[in-house]
C-alpha cells in the first residue's frame, strides 16, 4: 500500500511515527517505525503511555509517502488475568463478587452473580482498501496532489509498532506489531 498525503508524523528517539486518521471518526492509528531493522525490542522497552502522548503532541503536519504492508492481525484472549493484575479482583471471586443489583442475590447464595469468564477478540485489518478494526471501522486514503517540499518517505518494510488510539482521550485502543511485514 503506497500513499503521499499530508499526516502528522514525528520524530523519536531511534524511530520514526505517523498518524493516520480514520473518517467520521475519533480514532487514528499511530504507526512507530523503529530506525534500525532489529530496533523493534528497544522501541518495545520505551513504550509506555506517556512515551505515545509525547510522541503524539509532538507531531507536526508533514507531506508523508507512507508504504505499508498488508497485514490482518487476530487475537482472542480471556481477560480474567488482566482485570485481576488491575486490581478487579472481587468480581472475579465467587465468595465476595456483588452484582446483586442485577438479580437481587449475594454470596453465598448459589444464584448470586460473578465473572466467571471475560472473552476478549481482536482484529486489525490492513489492505488496499484501508484499515479495519474489529467493529469493521475502515480509513480511506486520499493521494493529496499539491508538492511543497520532498515528502518523507515512511516506508514500513521492517518490524513495527501500531496503536489504535481515541484521539480525544488518547486511550489505546488497539496495540499491536507486525514482525515480518513481507507476510500479508
Amino acid at each position: 500500500m503506497f500513499a503521499t498525503f499530508d499526516v502528522p508524523y514525528a520524530k523519536g528517539p531511534g524511530f520514526a511515527a505517523a498518524q493516520l486518521a480514520y473518517l467520521w471518526s475519533d480514532l487514528s492509528m499511530l504507526i512507530l517505525l523503529p530506525e534500525r531493522t532489529d530496533g523493534l525490542p528497544e522501541l518495545e522497552v520505551s513504550l509506555s503511555r506517556r512515551m505515545l502522548d509525547d510522541c503524539v503532541a509532538r507531531m507536526t503536519e508533514r507531506e508523508v509517502s507512507v508504504v505499508l504492508p498488508r497485514f490482518r492481525l487476530e487475537r482472542q484472549a480471556d481477560m480474567r488475568r488482566s482485570l485481576a493484575i488491575l486490581g478487579m479482583t472481587a468480581a472475579l471471586d465467587p465468595a465476595r463478587a456483588d452484582f446483586s443489583g442485577m438479580n437481587g442475590r449475594r454470596a453465598p447464595d448459589p444464584e448470586a452473580l460473578m465473572l466467571s469468564n471475560v472473552p476478549h477478540q481482536a482484529s486489525v485489518a490492513a489492505d488496499e482498501e484501508g484499515i479495519e478494526a474489529a467493529a469493521a471501522t475502515s480509513v480511506r486514503v486520499v493521494m493529496m496532489c499539491v508538492r511543497r517540499r520532498p515528502p518523507i518517505v515512511f516506508r514500513a518494510d521492517r518490524p513495527f509498532l501500531f496503536a489504535i488510539r481515541d484521539d480525544r482521550t488518547g486511550a489505546i485502543v488497539f496495540l499491536g506489531r507486525v514482525i515480518d511485514p513481507t507476510v500479508s
